[in-house]
């Protein structure tokens, strides 16, 4: 098996000796410690403006994607209807419609993969709808918990 070395990367840098100082080519101690300055510095400056460029922009409200799932209703016998933030909706076919579709397939491997896709997706939108429920309720009980301390009450945690 032949090891390779990058293009960018010579021999002597690939394998370097015990002491950098007598390897030609390559910066002395002095000269690393400036350009281990010079990045810090770089980083330092474009991280801080990341910052405040972050920090001038939290008082605009945050807008989801208009695909973003923000309700979902119904279940896998009865079928689901799936709602985006732009308005615009789904409505899969029951489990038992996507079942009966899947039996139409001519070979066996085909009609196992679409009840494999069908069983799939029901339990992923079943998972997303229970994941939706419990977001809404933390963000409500967040919002509890700020209405009592800004009206000088501290709510109990109640379990």
């Amino acid at each position: 098996m032949k090891i390779t070395v990058p293009r960018l990367l010579r021999r002597e840098d690939a394998n370097p000796p015990s002491t950098a100082s007598t390897t030609p080519g390559r910066p002395t101690a002095p000269r690393r410690v400036r350009r281990l300055v010079l990045v810090a510095l770089l980083a330092f400056g474009l991280g801080g403006g990341a910052v405040g460029t972050a920090v001038a922009s939290f008082d605009d409200p945050w807008v989801p994607p208009d695909r973003t799932i923000v309700e979902i209703e119904g279940d896998k016998a009865n079928g689901f209807g799936i709602y985006y933030y732009d308005g615009t909706e789904e409505f899969p076919p029951t489990d038992s419609e996507a079942r009966a579709e899947c039996g139409e397939y001519a070979s066996k491997v085909a009609r196992v993969r679409c009840r494999t896709e069908v069983r799939t997706w029901y339990r992923d939108l079943a998972a997303t709808q229970n994941a939706i429920r419990y977001a809404r309720t933390v963000a409500a009980d967040r919002v509890a918990d700020a209405a009592a301390e800004a009206a000088g009450q501290v709510r109990r945690e109640v379990r």
